[in-house]
């Protein structure tokens, strides 16, 4: 099984994914707590400057993968990796499925095909929106 462990082996495993796209794509990549890749799922497809991520097939691939955590990779066709208003409510809502279902979000990563990708993590950007990278405890079933 293939290891995500550090931000060059993410970077690379993300830029192949995308290369040559021309709408942007939404992906998550889930890990066992060791960094291992359990799965790839391509979530949203969108046109050529947004994407739209849907939190009911994102809660249910948590459930059904059970992973330790969570990285999510989508490109920006356009070119530029910065982040957009709606990049950063994508993060939270994420976020925010992730903590419900006791999942780490490791990171959101955003390719292009020119420059570096972006880091949410470690441009500081998780910590700018008050994403916290610790496990969430799953909600209690109402009784």
């Amino acid at each position: 099984r293939r290891k995500l462990t550090n931000f060059a082996e993410i970077a690379d495993f993300a830029r192949s994914r995308f290369q040559g796209k021309s709408t942007e794509l939404f992906e998550v990549y889930c890990l066992s707590a060791g960094g291992e890749l359990l799965c790839v799922k391509s979530l949203a497809s969108g046109s050529s400057s947004k994407v739209t991520i849907d939190s009911k097939s994102l809660s249910s691939l948590l459930v059904t993968v059970r992973p330790a955590s969570i990285l999510v990779a989508h490109n920006h066709p356009s070119g530029r990796c910065t982040p957009s208003a709606d990049d950063d409510e994508a993060a939270e809502k994420i976020n925010q499925v992730c903590r419900i279902n006791g999942v780490a979000l490791s990171d959101c990563i955003i390719c292009s095909e020119e420059g570096e990708p972006f880091s949410y993590f470690h441009s500081h950007r998780f910590e700018q929106l008050g994403i916290s990278r610790e496990t969430g405890k799953p909600r209690k079933p109402p009784q």
